[in-house]
């Protein structure tokens, strides 16, 4: 493993392990079923366009703010400077796809 403790890929695995497992087996939880697809209804469609809403908003903060650190530190800012006109030009070509559907 190259740069990094050799342990932190057995705690992601087990991680993943645990939460493919709660999601198989979750039963009746109401929010399990939303994640796993089953049951979906227009509410749990709005949570999952709210959910994925956020994460985006956080993913294109955390490249914002990468951004800046690298220029910061004297670097050209790359990749974030990439990132974030690759999620400028997926927003702006999704806004022009849903106005043309309606």
């Amino acid at each position: 493993m190259v740069g990094g403790n050799p342990g932190s890929g057995l705690v992601s695995l087990g991680i993943l392990t645990a939460f493919g497992t709660l999601i198989l087996l979750g039963g009746r939880s109401e929010t399990i079923r939303g994640l796993r697809g089953d049951g979906r209804d227009e509410r749990f469609r709005m949570i999952d366009v709210h959910a994925s809403a956020l994460a985006g908003l956080v993913v294109i903060a955390a490249i914002i703010i990468g951004f800046a650190v690298e220029i910061a530190r004297g670097h050209d800012g790359n990749p974030y400077g990439w990132l974030g006109a690759a999620a400028g030009i997926a927003y702006l070509v999704a806004i022009a796809v849903l106005r043309i559907r309606g």
